[in-house]
């Protein structure tokens, strides 16, 4: 079996790029729009759109501010949830690890 040699992107980045890419589409612009708009070259926005790239946080921010919508607005997904540490051994200092108490 043949693997594909492109890292998975996560979910939540996928959906991000496919509301970009609607929105964008619903307003009639190219990338190349979009990419003079936010200051985002066009073959990131492409990858982006394409889920072959995970963006940053900036990226994100500078595409949303380019299609005039909140970053929040963007899809998230919830991080997943870690079990709690355990507690450090007794007379160490408070469960914070502040050990001048």
């Amino acid at each position: 079996m043949v693997q594909d040699p492109t890292p998975a992107v996560p979910r939540a980045t996928n959906t991000a790029g496919q509301l970009g890419e609607r929105l964008r589409q619903q307003m009639g612009w190219t990338l190349q729009d979009l990419s003079r708009r936010s200051g985002v070259s066009l073959s990131t926005l492409s990858k982006i759109e394409n889920a072959q790239v995970a963006p940053t946080f900036d990226t994100l921010v500078k595409a949303a501010k380019g299609l005039g919508i909140g970053f929040e607005a963007l899809p998230s997904e919830p991080a997943p949830s870690e079990p709690p540490a355990p507690p450090g051994p007794a007379g160490l200092g408070s469960p914070d690890g502040d050990a001048r108490r």
